[in-house]
């Protein structure tokens, strides 16, 4: 069941970033704006959790940090900082569910240099805070696994 919920939300994820990845009229694998974009989306997914900073990322991909924020604006239509969040509230969601770790275990293996600031980023992003989170999901599967043991 979890690897299924993990599944739904990856291709959650992917659609959503699809939703916001600029269509381009004639994209070419060597265009390269769209290369220096993808690796900065690794390098996010490699880093989120470590303290890093544009200054960090726009380094690592040899550009400014106004050139990283206008890819970023081009190709998924938002902030990098904001991008970066959303997968650091994202990897959150997968712990909470997942380990029994503390809430600011979680927010410091995630990137966030503070519970308090985890709580905040997950509470504006997702509706609710990290606990209510990790008691719903919970709730939710314990849920499923009486339903489908009535089906036996």
């Amino acid at each position: 069941r979890n690897m299924l919920r993990l599944h739904s939300q990856a291709l959650s994820i992917s659609a959503t970033v699809g939703d916001h990845i600029k269509k381009i009229s004639n994209p070419h694998p060597d265009d390269q704006s769209w290369m220096i974009f993808c690796n900065m989306v690794d390098f996010i997914h490699h880093n989120y959790d470590n303290n890093i900073s544009l200054k960090n990322i726009a380094e690592v991909c040899s550009v400014s940090k106004s050139q990283y924020c206008k890819l970023f604006k081009k190709y998924v239509r938002q902030p990098p900082s904001v991008y970066l969040n959303a997968y650091r509230i994202l990897k959150g969601c997968e712990m909470l569910q997942e380990t029994n770790r503390s809430i600011c275990e979680i927010a410091l293996a995630c990137g966030f240099q503070t519970a308090s600031y985890f709580s905040y980023v997950f509470r504006i992003t997702k509706g609710e805070n990290p606990q209510e989170y990790r008691r719903r999901i919970k709730n939710e599967s314990k849920h499923e696994t009486e339903l489908s043991g009535m089906d036996r």
